[in-house]
């Protein structure tokens, strides 16, 4: 008798024992899940921040987008008459002031314009 009650707590025992390693190998698995979950919610926290950038440049950009067709529309309206106008101003002087201006010419600079640019010559001092 006191060996089947000898063998019946080794069975309990070993029960209790396998009990505890499934519970441990639980444990463990929940913490690997927990640092998966904790990884993930960084991951998340990481790509929610990426995504309002975003958001903010892509309204920025549509802000911009939105500047640059009003300002084109604008430059539609007005260009016209400005070119218009500066054709008109061209066009009413004489062929032969544009000829003399010889725009394909070298700049040279005017002698009697150096002349009065340059710093007066100094003055005769005699010698003392």
């Amino acid at each position: 008798m006191a060996i089947y009650i000898i063998a019946s707590a080794s069975l309990a025992v070993k029960e209790k024992k396998e009990a505890v390693a499934q519970t441990l190998a639980e444990i463990k698995k929940h913490d690997l899940l927990q640092a998966r979950f904790t990884k993930l919610e960084g991951e998340h926290f990481h790509i929610s921040n990426k995504f309002q950038h975003l958001e903010l440049v892509h309204s920025q950009t549509t802000k911009k987008v939105s500047e640059l067709e009003q300002r084109a529309k604008t430059y539609k309206e007005v260009n016209p008459s400005i070119v218009a106008k500066y054709l008109d101003f061209i066009q009413s002087y004489p062929e032969e002031w544009f000829a003399a201006l010889n725009l394909s010419a070298p700049i040279t600079p005017n002698p009697e314009e150096e002349e009065e640019d340059a710093p007066p010559a100094p003055a005769d001092v005699p010698a003392s």
